[in-house]
Order: C-alpha cells, then structure tokens, then sequence
C-alpha cells in the first residue's frame, strides 16, 4: 500500500496447527520510507525476529514487484524452515495476481479490426458500455430510469457495476452483469427521447463482440471468482485450477476461429475470431511461463508438484497428464521425468523430518538395528540414511495407495489428520506443505480494510494504530460470526457446470460482498501500491 510519501507493506503467516485446522495471522503493517528491495529484506527479517518465525518460513509468496524479488533474494541467506532443513525459503507466485494479468493481456488490446464498414475495438466496446452504467448511478433521475426499465423488462432491479481501473476481473464482473440485463439496457436508452441518451445504447455489434468476449473469457473468471469465493488455502487447489485452465484456453483459442472453412476470411465472424484467438492465447501463454517447471525441472519450484503429491485429490497427477496432451508446450515423457525428480525432493524433506522427529541416533527400530548387525557379520557397513530413505520411501508409496480410497468432497485436511498415526512423517510433511498458501487474498482484504478504515473522519489516521486495529481485526476473529464458505473449486459436483455455479453463487451474493470482491474501494485513501 501507499500513504503520502510513505509505502506500507502487509505480512501475513499462514500455517496448519496440530489439529490440522488453517490458521493465518496478521504479522504487521510495515511503514518504509523507500521500497527499495534491501530496506524491505532489513524490515521484514526484523519482524520475524520480532514474532519468533525467522526460522520457520518454508515459503514465500509474492507478486511480480521488482523489489519484492530483490526482498526475497537477500532473505534468502536469514530465513530458514529448521524442520525440513531447506537451503533457503522457496518463493511462490501469487496465482490471483497471475489471473488478474492474464485477463488484462486479453482484453487490453488496442488493435482495430477493419472489415468493410465495420470497424471494432474491444476497449471502445467496454467504453461503450461503462457510459451506459455511469449514467445511471450520476442522479437520482437515472437511478429512477433504470429502476423502471428493468421492471419493463421483466427483471429484478440490480445495480451495475463499473470496473476497477487495476482489477481486470471486475470487467468480466461488468460483462456478466451487462449482458444479463441488456433488455434493460434498450429500454432504458434506445427508447429514451433524449438524444444523449440515444447515443449510449449499444450497437448489435457492440453487444455480439461483449457476448463474444465474456464467452471465451469466462474460464479465466470463473477460476478468479470462484478461487476468492471459496476463499481458496491450499497451493494445490490454486495450481491445479491454473494448469486446468490453461489446458482450457488451448481449447478455446482453436476453437475461436474455425479451420473447416465455414468462416470467410474478410467478414466480420473471421476477424472477431481473430481477435478472441488472439486475445486467448495471450492469457494462455503468459500463465504458461508460470507452469514452464513441468517441463524443465526447477528444484526452486519443487513444492507446486509436491503439494499435488500430497494432496489425495491429485496425487495420481492426472491432471498434469492431461495438460500435456492439450497444450502442445509439453510432452508426457518429460512431465514424468520431473515429476521423479521432484519426488526425489519430496523424499529428501521427509527424511529431514524424520531424524528432525528421531534423531539421528536413535532413528532406527529394532528391526533396522538387527539389520545393520547382520551386515556387520560380513564386515559390510549398513547406512543409515539408507535406511532412512527407505522408511520414506515405503511410507509414502503406502500414503499414495491410501490416496485411492479418498471420498470426493470430503475435507482434505480432515482427511490426512485421521492418517496421523499410521503415516506420521507424511502427514506432517503435508502440515508444513499445504500451509503454503496460492495467493495474496488474505494481504488484499488487509488492504480493503484499511482504506475503509481510513476514509472519511479518520483519514489521518498512523500506521502504528492502523497495525494495531489490523491485529485485532485478522488475529482475533468474533467467534460468533460463522461465514458459510461457497464450495472449492474440487467440490463442485459433476452434474452441475462451473458456469452455473458462478453464476449462481454471485446471483447469491449481496450489492455489498460484489463491492469487496471486486474491490471498488480503490480510491481510498489507503490503496494498494503497484
């Protein structure tokens, strides 16, 4: 965030307590002067030290800041994970930000798309559109118009919203909202008297290039708002939901523009098709270099695969098979050549945990000792991390066969607490594992809440009482406000499509909720700092 000359910065811990349930705090707001990486590193290493986690962060999670890389690299020789023995804290990306851009590189183009006499820019598409809603919310005269021309259309008077110039998601928000009630949208200006009024309604191809859009758009929309509804934890739900989607616009782009020749090269279908082909692949391929450790192997990015290894939802990797025969950017043998090498990783942590839990004395039962004295007969010398290794190793291969009898829809972390006993290194590797969160949401409702905060009659508010009203806020929830969570994103059942149920949840969804998820606070006082 920034404030004045003054940028303040959120840190939030997430991690999975004994009885397995999430856990998030917040650490503090962070008042710097500069947001240079190395004055960053110095004050978020000193509020660690402060909370007594310096060395107890696996990893990190971040945006794609140019100072917050260089945050990262310099923590990387301070901060440890003691448990797994980990040479430095590995740095995740924050797959909401990835989402968000993503949506902008497809509906930022600026490019014109000549046929004849007809001529279309998607941003003057979505002008077109917002002067429509901005009309409406202007006066009380508007509000009135467009309360009674809903009615007209045989629809439950709702109020449009405008997008948020930073979060690109709100457009596809508008679209969905927009087209639903585009009878409305009609009535209310293109049987106006007024000629101002006239001229705001849209064309029919104006509306066919909106529907258009938000049709092949919706995939990337449905993951962002579903993953924020369900108020996504576990870094395999957000990985895997990216690599499906991925797979999906691969699909899409082909689909966009017909190769059986049923479209004219020259028409305005064959140039529309173009423009969504091309618009698509470019949200395709900017999450794709976020996914390019499938292909190569990155040991840096080792916990995205181990999280769906651990995960009984994907452990069969399925889903990474899958991408593969979709996305002509990766094979199936080289995918499964590194998912064996972060294996290999996987079983390194579990071995750290295990002598972290047994020593490295005492790590062996009796059984690995009798062992051990009968290759001393021949003079041959047992090892002992080999036999370590090997523990690891059947344990997990027996977790993974386990993994098959897993329920849908049942709790995850349910789940693997009741394994506890019977898989104790596996199960706490997957404690520290799935406590690595997929996004910065938690960071963003601390900025929504402050700029609410600090509006109005306590715009001057200090940073030290905003931390402490913060602290409050996120370490000491009401207990008697219990939220209903919407269904993750795994949870949706078969029969019912993912369209459907976003639609259904944000139909469900109040004036209020639809403001904080698309955040139409942004003009506070407090925003977030790009």
């Amino acid at each position: 965030m920034s404030s004045g000359a003054q940028d303040i910065f959120s840190v939030m811990s997430h991690s999975i307590s004994q009885s397995f349930e999430k856990e998030c705090h917040h650490l503090g707001l962070l008042k710097m002067d500069g947001s240079d990486g190395e004055n960053l590193a110095v004050t978020l290493k000193r509020n660690l030290d402060n909370h007594g986690v310096t060395n107890k962060v696996l990893a990190y999670v971040f945006d794609g800041g140019r100072n917050l890389a260089r945050c990262r690299d310099i923590l990387k020789s301070t901060v440890t994970c003691g448990d797994l023995s980990v040479a430095f804290p590995y740095a995740g990306s924050c797959w909401a930000h990835i989402l968000n851009t993503a949506i902008s590189k497809a509906i930022g183009s600026t490019a014109n798309h000549d046929v004849g006499l007809v001529t279309f820019k998607f941003k003057d598409v979505r002008k077109k559109l917002q002067s429509c809603i901005t009309w409406t919310k202007k006066s009380g005269k508007g509000a009135r118009t467009w309360e009674k021309s809903c009615v007209t259309a045989g629809l439950v008077p709702k109020k449009l919203y405008s997008p948020v110039k930073t979060r690109f998601g709100s457009i596809l928000l508008m679209l969905d909202r927009i087209l639903e009630y585009r009878k409305a949208v009609t009535i209310c200006y293109g049987q106006s008297q007024e000629v101002d009024l006239q001229v705001r309604n849209p064309s029919v191809t104006e509306w066919h290039v909106a529907q258009r859009v938000f049709e092949c758009l919706m995939p990337i929309m449905e993951t962002f708002v579903l993953n924020q509804a369900a108020e996504s934890w576990l870094l395999s739900d957000n990985f895997s939901s990216c690599v499906t989607l991925t797979a999906k616009l691969t699909k899409i782009s082909e689909d966009a523009l017909p190769t059986d020749g049923s479209v004219e090269p020259g028409t305005f279908n064959y140039e529309l098709g173009m423009y969504l082909r091309d618009a698509v692949t470019s949200s395709r391929d900017y999450i794709r270099q976020y996914l390019i450790f499938l292909q190569d192997f990155d040991v840096n990015k080792a916990h995205y695969v181990i999280a769906l290894l651990l995960d009984p939802r994907y452990t069969r990797l399925t889903l990474l098979v899958d991408y593969a025969r979709i996305d002509g950017s990766a094979d199936i043998p080289h995918i499964k050549r590194n998912v064996k090498a972060y294996l290999d990783v996987l079983i390194e942590w579990l071995q750290s945990l295990y002598n972290s839990m047994h020593g490295h004395a005492t790590s062996q039962d009796s059984q690995d000792r009798e062992m051990e004295e009968a290759f001393d007969l021949f003079d041959v010398t047992s090892s002992n991390a080999a036999n370590v290794e090997s523990t690891v190793r059947k344990e997990f291969s027996l977790y993974q066969k386990d993994c098959l009898n897993y329920v849908r829809n049942r709790p995850v972390l349910k789940w693997v607490s009741e394994r506890e006993e019977k898989f104790p290194h596996v199960t706490k590797l997957a404690r520290c594992v799935f406590a690595i969160v997929g996004s910065q949401i938690d960071n963003e409702r601390v900025f929504s809440a402050a700029g609410v905060i600090s509006k109005n009659r306590r715009n001057r508010i200090g940073v030290q009482n905003m931390d402490s009203i913060m602290h409050i806020y996120h370490n000491y929830p009401n207990e008697l406000v219990k939220k209903d969570s919407a269904p993750s994103l795994a949870e949706i059942s078969s029969d019912q499509t993912r369209s459907d149920t976003l639609k259904r949840y944000i139909s469900e969804m109040t004036d209020a909720e639809i403001d904080l998820l698309i955040d139409v606070e942004d003009d506070s006082a407090v925003t977030e700092c790009e």
